[in-house]
């Protein structure tokens, strides 16, 4: 059970039981006090020790052997095509007859799909051909993931100001949002300018596009700026992302992923993204306009408080949007809207 809570009792329980000690044990009478008192500490250290190394090693390598170990129990000949489409979420096998293909870029997109490679920091590798497959199945396993999230009812109202508003549930968030631009808009400058994010976004000290898998999905790297008045340092985040058309919404799904071009290092501590999404869909009320929602399910790794987390979590949500309607209006200024 990957869970914080059972760490937590046998923690609080096994620093119950020495403070006990300490109290109940005849130290007048001890033979060795100085290697008895020791052991108390000892104990102490081990019983902290375990906790951190749960949360800092444990889960995380918990999180990325999960999305590796994609298992196949087909025979070799069971039917090729039958095979590939059981391996993909309802969401993109209706039937064989009406599988997945994806959408053409969005009308007048400047960032279109080029096979070529990525030029920029952070160079890509050459993907085999098991390598794309892996990458595109957790695409669309993510989006499926992040949809069912998006819709699910346990959502509850963490804080709101003014039309837009966060709510949490037991790990992720979700934002949302009212935003004077059309849905079309929004996947053009969060997918396809991912280079331009940090320009006005504050929340983010680099962005990069380094690997273009196919026209709908791509793996990018990011650097967060500190979050809860500098308690939260800055994090990366390598993740893949994918987006598609659905019931009419335009989703863009993300989940943390490995990249042979960038490997951890000592500079940032490297959170993971699970699945989550931005989701853009037109105003009924107003076809200029859309509403924009967000689904965040991110562990920011590190021995950080989960109130601390909270806190730093929907203050970014807040600025992001804050950031993003400030964007909206300067470009509109500017005559491209």
């Amino acid at each position: 059970m990957n869970h914080w809570f059972i760490v937590s009792i046998s923690t609080t329980l096994t620093c119950v039981f020495l403070i006990s000690k300490v109290f109940v044990y005849d130290w007048p009478h001890s033979a060795q006090p100085v290697f008895e008192v020791l052991l108390v500490l000892a104990s102490f250290v081990l019983s902290w020790g375990e906790a951190w190394f749960l949360d800092f090693r444990v889960l995380p390598q918990e999180s990325h052997a999960r999305r590796f170990l994609i298992s196949n129990s087909d025979s070799e000949r069971a039917p090729l095509i039958r095979s590939y489409v059981n391996g993909l979420p309802s969401l993109y096998t209706e039937s064989v007859g009406n599988f997945y293909s994806p959408l053409g870029s969005p009308e007048g997109s400047m960032y279109r799909f080029n096979s070529g490679p990525v030029l920029g920091r952070y160079p890509p590798v050459q993907l085999t051909s098991e390598q794309e497959d892996n990458y595109k199945s957790l695409a669309a396993r993510t989006m499926q993931e992040a949809w069912d999230l998006l819709h699910k009812k346990d959502w509850k109202l963490e804080k709101a100001c003014g039309s837009d508003s966060v709510y949490t549930m037991t790990v992720p968030k979700m934002g949302k949002a009212y935003l004077d631009v059309t849905p079309k808009f929004l996947l053009d400058e969060l997918f396809y300018r991912v280079e331009t994010l940090p320009q006005w976004n504050s929340t983010l000290l680099e962005s990069h596009k380094v690997q273009v898998i196919d026209e709908h999905t791509d793996i990018s790297y990011q650097i967060g700026a500190d979050g809860a008045a500098g308690v939260v340092s800055s994090r990366d985040f390598v993740n893949l992302r994918h987006w598609d058309v659905i019931e009419g919404r335009y989703v863009i799904a993300c989940v943390g992923t490995d990249h042979p071009s960038l490997p951890k290092n000592d500079k940032y501590i490297r959170g993971e993204n699970r699945a989550g999404c931005w989701a853009m869909q037109e105003d009924p009320n107003d076809p200029n306009k859309c509403i924009f929602q967000w689904v965040l399910n991110t562990n920011l790794n590190g021995w950080i408080p989960q109130y601390v987390r909270d806190t730093a979590f929907v203050g970014m949500m807040f600025d992001y949007v804050k950031h993003l309607k400030q964007h909206i209006a300067k470009q509109r200024e500017n005559g491209r809207l």
